[in-house]
This record gives C-alpha cells, structure tokens and sequence, in this order.
C-alpha cells in the first residue's frame, strides 16, 4: 500500500488534470509526499492519466501525424550544413609540445566538408530524433525471470557471479548492428539515437509517461506501442518490488534516511541510479585483451579458497565472455552485410564498403580478445568495452578518463611504419575520420531519464568526461 500526503487542498485538486510529468514533479515541489512503496505509486499515476486523461488517445493522434524525416541515401549526399561553417580553424604551422608527427598540431586546415563519410554520419545523427529502445531493459527481465533476482526469487548467488550471468545473457543476445557506413561496429541500442532503460534502478519513475514522453517540455523521445507494451507489461511490473530503491525499503524496514530522500527537496540519494563518475580500467583492455584478463581471473578463482571470491572471479569471466560473444556476434554481421553487396552490380561506393565490411569482420576476430596493435584496433577495442560497461551499469557520468594518452602510443606506432609523405596524409585524414564515428558513437544513446530528473538537473540527462592533455603520472 502506499499513502499520498498533501501539502495542500488545492494541490489534490490539480491531480486528476496534471500531466504524468507534473504529478511526479510535485514530489520535487514539495506539494506531495509518499509514505510506501514508490513505484506502486508511478504505476497508480499511470493508471490514473490513462483511464481519466486518456492520454493513450492523444498519444496515438500525434503518433498518426508524426513524419519522420526521410534520409538522403550515402550515395546521393552531398553536403549537410550543420551550422559551424561560419568557424574557422587555426592553423598554428609549427610543433609544440613535444609534437613528433604533426606538423600542424592544430591540424588547422581540414574541415568537416573534407570527410564526406563522417559529414553523412553527422548528418544522420542531427535528423534522428532520440527514441526509447526497450532492448536492455527486456533483456535483463527475461534473464532474471529464468534465474530469479533477489535470493527471495531463489537466486542464492553473490552479487558478482549474479551480474556476471545478467552480463553475459545481455551481450550474448544483444541484436549485432552496425550502423550503414560507419567505420566503427556495434551500437548501444536499436535505434539510431536510443535511450536505454534500466528498471534495477530508476526507471520506475518513468512509467507514469509511457504516452506522454513523445510530447514533454524538456528531452522528448520517440516511443512506439511495442516498447510501451513491452515496459508497461513485461518489465515494470517484474522489478516492481525489485529494484534497489524498494528492495533496500523492505530489507531496512523504511529508514528514515530514505523517507528524507524521497522528499527531494533535502537531498537525493544518486546511488540508487548508477555508480557514476567512474573511469573504467581501459588501459587494461588496452595492454592486455579480453583473453589475458580471463586467464588472470581463472588463475586467481584457482587459487582462492573462499567460495565468495571464486564466485567474483567467475562473475568476471562470464561478463567477458559476453563481450567476447557480442564481439563473434558483430564480426558474423559484417561479412553478412558485406555479402548483400552484389560487386559485379554495384557502385564504387558499395564496392568500398564491401571491403570495409569484410576488413572490420576480421579485425573482430582479434580485438578486444587480444591486444590492439594499431590506432583503429585500439578505438573498436575501447568502443565495444565502452557498449559492455553502459549495459552493465546506468550510463550515468561513465567516462572516457585520460583518451589521448592511451591511444597516442598507437598513433606513434603506425606513424613509425610510414615511409612517403602521401602515407603519412592518407593516415593522418584516416585517423580524424576513426575519432570522429568514435565520438559520435559514444554520443548514440543516453539513459532514460524521467522528467522529475530534467527539473533536478538542469534538463541535462547525463554527460561524461574526456580529459586531454596534462602530463602523466611521471611529470
């Protein structure tokens, strides 16, 4: 049961006519408190917008009239203003810095316009609109329907061989894309722009806007009835009682420091929605590969004798077997992809990207399993980490750390192969073309985040740091 407190009279009056973001918003206002259960009390708000505000009925007008944007074929694309033409660059024509390969380091003289491919990537990016993909989140109910969550599900297991298995089935199942003429393989979501959703933590409070999210103020997303479905009949109601918030609410009997919690006004607990401000171990990955890091923890699971520690390391070797199966997953669709293209019949352009295809399949038989040798092993290795990471935990404040200084040791390592000026051009405009899809890829998704949280952060869903420059932990 869950009890609904009233500031005031009139505030009650408002509730049969707020929109579902505004009813969640009065918690944040101070207007409303809940003593209970909170998503009983999303799934109430839900209910109630649906049955006296019929917003299913608007939802399906504006879905009848929406018009997605039709997308210029690579072939036809020409160019795509993006707004920044009237920026120039500067072109600083000397080296600082220690610079060795560069003689411009600013590298001052290219533009946008240069890069055809990364200009048609940016400008399929602008014309998409962010849509809720309910991937994960079905993926992790359908896993712990099979194997319980909670040990009152029956699942005894410690929390790391837990999330080992979640991490596995997830990446193992995960649907392989790879985006039409992207350098990079693998996406975070189904979507070209997608949120994903993560109902262990705080995605409850977004069940009241299932068919109002497509037309909220702040951070609107495109959603379809199947994810609707999907959310309001599979997921919500399975982690109900499940997700941490409510799961701590009855093995702590309600503390208060909770119920303070759940005014807003005083604090909010951020815990309860993602580890965030995390940079990940990739010099690791880097150094090392997937397959180093299993043998390490099959060693270290041999040589302990405590039976929680060995379930940790076997939690860690079934997430990185799940990466390693996501990986096989994506190498089998690009030479599936690449074989749709009929060479004797097509373009130059398709012919091209056959062989971009077939080339990333076998780059994925290598990274991350083994240790990248080259600045493009190197990029595909932290981009399918950085997919495993933000389908493990909330991709809230996940960062990129110190990128210029793990990547720079394969940058200097191709430039030493290189013998002829034209060489060294090809790699260099190659080079801006692999950062640039990394850095639009890296930006193809954000967490799903309930119209309460636009207010409390500013409308800023989630952002992540990138460090460049410095020095390193030797001066």
């Amino acid at each position: 049961t869950i009890t609904l407190k009233y500031k005031k009279v009139k505030d009650l009056g408002k509730l049969p006519r707020s929109k579902p973001e505004e009813i969640v918003n009065m918690l944040l206002k101070n207007q409303i408190h809940v003593i209970g259960n909170m998503s009983h009390m999303t799934k109430f708000f839900f209910l109630m917008t649906y049955v006296l505000l019929k917003h299913k009925d608007a939802y399906d007008q504006r879905i009848q009239n929406i018009q997605q944007e039709e997308i210029i074929p690579f072939e036809q694309f020409e160019d795509f203003s993006s707004g920044t033409e009237h920026m120039k660059n500067t072109i600083l024509n000397y080296k600082t810095d220690n610079v060795k390969y560069l003689d411009d380091p600013y590298l001052g003289k290219y533009k946008l316009k240069d890069f055809t491919k990364l200009n048609y990537l940016k400008y399929i990016r602008s014309v998409s609109n962010l849509e809720v993909c309910p991937e994960r989140s079905k993926l992790i109910t359908e896993i712990c329907k099979k194997e319980g969550y909670t040990p009152e599900d029956g699942n005894k297991d410690h929390p790391g061989l837990k999330m080992g298995k979640i991490v596995n089935y997830i990446l193992s199942h995960k649907k392989p894309m790879i985006q039409d003429w992207d350098y990079l393989p693998g996406t975070s979501t189904t979507k070209r722009l997608g949120t994903m959703i993560y109902p262990e933590f705080g995605a409850m409070f977004f069940w009241p806007e299932l068919y109002s999210i497509d037309n909220r103020e702040l951070n609107p997303h495109l959603i379809d009835q199947e994810a609707i479905d999907i959310l309001n009949d599979e997921v919500f109601p399975f982690w109900m009682d499940r997700n941490i918030r409510e799961y701590v609410r009855t093995k702590n009997g309600n503390p208060l420091s909770q119920q303070m919690d759940e005014h807003f006004v005083f604090y909010f607990m951020w815990k309860t929605q993602a580890i965030s401000h995390t940079i990940p171990g990739f010099p690791d990955f880097l150094r090392k590969g997937i397959n180093e890091l299993l043998n390490e923890a099959n060693s270290k699971e041999k040589e302990t004798t405590d039976s929680k520690k060995q379930d940790f390391y076997k939690g860690i070797q079934l997430a990185l077997s799940g990466v390693l199966n996501y990986t096989k997953n994506l190498a089998n669709e690009a030479v599936n992809k690449a074989n749709t293209i009929d060479e004797q019949n097509a373009s130059e352009l398709l012919k091209l990207r056959k062989q971009e295809l077939l080339h990333l399949g076998q780059l994925l038989l290598k990274v991350p399993a083994e240790p990248p040798e080259t600045l493009e092993e190197a990029i595909i290795t932290i981009w399918i980490m950085w997919i495993a990471l933000t389908h493990e935990n909330a991709h809230m404040g996940l960062s990129l750390g110190r990128l210029d200084h793990w990547l720079q040791p394969y940058f200097e390592s191709d430039m030493e192969k290189i013998t002829s000026d034209k060489q060294k051009e090809e790699y260099i405009e190659k080079a801006i073309e692999l950062m640039g899809c990394f850095f639009l890829r890296v930006s193809d998704q954000a967490p799903l985040v309930p119209d309460v949280g636009n207010y409390l952060f500013g409308g800023s869903s989630q952002d992540f740091a990138l460090t460049v420059g410095g020095v390193d932990k030797d001066g």
